[in-house]
C-alpha cells in the first residue's frame, strides 16, 4: 500500500493514496477528504498536491478540486461543467474549461465508452 507524507500543523501525517477521495484548495492549504469521512488539512497548495499525485489515478477537475478517479460514483450534467459525486457523499464541481479533458480522460481510461 503506497503512502504519502502530508505536512500538517505540528508534523507530518502519512496516509494511503487509495484512501484519498478528493483534495480541495483552501488558500495556501489543501483539505484532503478521506475514506471514513476523515479530513486532513495539509499546509501545502493544491498545485503541490497535483505534482505529488500526478502519477496516480487523479484528475484536476477545477481550480479548487483534484479528485481520485477510483472514487467516482456519478457525473451529473448541468451548471457550468457538471458535478462529480464521489464516495462518502462528497461532491465537486467540474469547471467548464476542464469538462472536455475530464470526460476524455475517463474515456481514455476506459471508464466510459463513447461511440
Amino acid at each position: 500500500m503506497q503512502k504519502i507524507g502530508l505536512p500538517v500543523l505540528g508534523g507530518i501525517d502519512f496516509i494511503a493514496v487509495s484512501e484519498i477521495i478528493l483534495c480541495q484548495s483552501d488558500d495556501n492549504c489543501t483539505d484532503f477528504y478521506l475514506l471514513g469521512k476523515r479530513k486532513i488539512t495539509a499546509t501545502k497548495t493544491l498545485k503541490w498536491v497535483v505534482e505529488l499525485l500526478k502519477e496516480h489515478n487523479f484528475f484536476r477537475i477545477h481550480d479548487s478540486y483534484f479528485i481520485n478517479l477510483n472514487h467516482i460514483i456519478k457525473y451529473k450534467r448541468g451548471g457550468e461543467g457538471g458535478v462529480v459525486e464521489m464516495a462518502e457523499g462528497f461532491e465537486a464541481d467540474v469547471s467548464r474549461r476542464r469538462k472536455d479533458d475530464f470526460l476524455k480522460s475517463l474515456t481514455d481510461l476506459r471508464m466510459i465508452h463513447k461511440k
